[in-house]
């Protein structure tokens, strides 16, 4: 049996448990130090070459409270207010129900880390787990701040934890040679120019019968959460010319540009704020609309367009290094996957017009084949099973984008060809 590598970096053990008092964490590498600043922070320093990283915390045996992640909630029909759970977030309140804390390596701010949901032994046990991920910018000297969010230092204690553990990321994927042509012309999200010059003019009795079903519920006037309204008008604009439908897609992207945030709250950093499938979905419709009627769209759209893609794009490749272990990896649940669904397209629509997209789109890439890749050999699976359509989307997108098909390519697409050639 092939032994296995221990990769660790830093594994950092309390020398000090004393509440109230500073827990002396010692890493029994010697690689890093750790200095404990107040009662909600922690300091770690050492040397590390760039890259990215994999941080993980568990408090020890009846180290933390788990009832608090436990919420209140009515029960039917007895009516009666039951404690139910444990739960990450509280949705009723809008607030967490797992502890959080805030990491920052250098000068760089990566946001809130939330604890994972305690697991029936961790309950029974009264601990709690965290893993997260960050990227160092440059190799060198670096310091990693931890501080606990200020609600959260009543029930989460330095001195309460028992280990802290960094190592190397494997996510930190090679890249994945998609030769994607940065220069390729709009469209070509989902589809080429070729296939809207096939669906305008020679259209199949499948097509024609989806396209006026299309027709029908835009004209009736639905515009639900998940009717995707703005990006049907910009379909059907696209492909009929109808000046109405390309107008009032536009209207409704810059209107939607015009809001701050994405999510369906706007309590920044915590579950569902700009990091959620809605978030993904305003992604998805509006990068559809800046590549689908690119030119349609004037000087100042394109711009205000470009602006708030590269902002929400950039928050989502910061929530996907930092939530390593929380919804977006291997965890293939829907709000990971319309999110990384938003992200792929956003980045795909930005090839060309921002710098960053390159990278991102890779990125994106290299944890859709990673998951797909995990799944069950039988690939049946809760969130996978029933939710399919944004991984569907997210290959498509893929393999359109490369003007051929993923299978061969990628493990993702080996022994799938069926989710690759829908």
């Amino acid at each position: 049996m092939k032994a296995k590598v221990d990769l660790t970096i830093a594994h950092f053990l309390p020398e000090g448990r004393e509440t109230g008092k500073s827990c002396v964490f010692r890493d029994r590498h010697e690689h890093f130090s750790c200095s404990q600043m107040d009662a909600g922070s922690l300091v770690l320093r050492g040397e590390l070459p760039a890259g990215l990283y994999a941080m993980s915390l568990s408090t020890r045996d009846g180290g933390f409270d788990v009832d608090t992640t436990m919420i209140e909630l009515t029960e039917w029909p007895s009516m009666q207010t039951v404690k139910c759970g444990p739960f990450d977030f509280d949705h009723p309140q809008y607030r967490m129900a797992v502890p959080t804390f805030r990491v920052q390596v250098g000068d760089t701010d990566w946001g809130l880390v939330w604890c994972e949901v305690p697991s029936p032994e961790d309950m029974a046990a009264g601990r709690i787990r965290a893993v997260w991920g960050v990227r160092v910018a440059a190799s060198g000297p670096t310091e990693i701040r931890l501080t606990i969010s200020a609600e959260d230092q009543g029930r989460l204690h330095w001195e309460n934890v028992a280990e802290i553990v960094l190592s190397p990321d494997e996510r930190d994927f090679l890249p994945f040679q998609l030769e994607t042509d940065t220069e390729r012309p709009h469209p070509r999200l989902l589809a080429d120019a070729e296939i809207f010059a096939q669906l305008g003019q020679d259209r199949n009795p499948i097509q024609e019968a989806l396209l006026q079903r299309l027709i029908a519920r835009i004209e009736s006037g639905r515009d639900g959460a998940y009717d995707y309204r703005t990006s049907a008008l910009a379909l059907l604009g696209r492909v009929s010319g109808k000046e109405c439908w390309v107008k009032e897609a536009i209207q409704r992207t810059l209107t939607l540009c015009a809001r701050a945030e994405w999510g369906y709250h706007d309590a920044p950093e915590i579950m569902g704020w700009n990091n959620d499938r809605d978030a993904g979905d305003r992604m998805l419709e509006t990068a559809l609309v800046f590549d689908w009627l690119y030119d349609a769209l004037d000087a100042s759209a394109r711009q205000t367009i470009i602006a708030k893609l590269e902002r929400h794009a950039a928050i989502a490749e910061r929530i996907t290094t930092l939530q390593r272990n929380y919804w977006y990896y291997r965890t293939s649940e829907a709000h990971g996957q319309g999110l990384w669904n938003g992200f792929a397209a956003a980045a795909a629509a930005l090839l060309g017009h921002s710098d960053k997209a390159p990278a991102q789109l890779e990125w994106v890439f290299g944890n859709l084949d990673d998951a797909l890749r995990h799944l069950p050999d039988d690939g049946v699976a809760d969130w996978p099973t029933f939710n399919t359509r944004w991984h569907i989307y997210s290959l498509a997108l893929f393999e359109i984008l490369r003007g051929r098909a993923l299978e061969g390519h990628t493990p993702c697409g080996r022994g799938r060809p069926e989710c690759v050639r829908m």
